[in-house]
């Protein structure tokens, strides 16, 4: 049987990765400016994107059994996060940061680290045999909110004006 306090371990755990590789790339972008080419997305071209990114990192993830999903989670959190928040702050400062970054990152962060917390659990499920939890009531529940975190993200991310 799956011990209860997984869940919020494998959560941790996911939320650490992100933080710890959002830290590296702001320390290694500190110096850098960055120029925006903004390019406006539908809500649509914007969930879907993000929706197959949240798939993709369960898919690598069960195929590597937690390794994959791990390896996105810090490509993401470099990336996406600590990159181009310190080039867009050091470029335009913090006014983009507050309006147009970090109302939807916020939304669709927690989504991706809730998607990779999906794999641990599910794998941790896969290697004690337990396969009557893997279709449990919580896994499904986490699932849905992470879609919803991505509609709601889309939905902020679209309506934002251009910088």
């Amino acid at each position: 049987m799956l011990k209860s306090g997984c869940n919020i371990h494998c959560l941790i755990i996911s939320l650490c990765i992100y933080i710890i590789s959002f830290g590296i790339a702001a320390f290694l972008s500190r110096n850098q400016t960055y120029t925006i080419d903004y390019k406006g997305l539908g809500f649509t071209d914007l969930f879907f994107h993000n929706q197959i990114q949240g798939l993709t990192i369960i898919l690598y993830g069960l195929l590597t059994f937690g390794i994959g999903n791990s390896v996105l989670l810090v490509i993401n959190a470099f990336n996406a996060a600590g990159v181009v928040v310190i080039l867009v702050y050091n470029s335009y400062g913090i006014r983009p940061l507050l309006l147009h970054f970090f109302p939807h990152a916020l939304f669709e962060i927690s989504a991706l680290i809730i998607f990779t917390t999906i794999v641990y659990i599910l794998s941790n499920i896969l290697f004690s045999l337990d396969v009557d939890n893997l279709l449990g009531k919580i896994k499904r529940l986490l699932l849905v909110i992470a879609s919803l975190l991505l509609v709601i993200a889309a939905i902020i991310e679209s309506a934002v004006p251009n910088i």
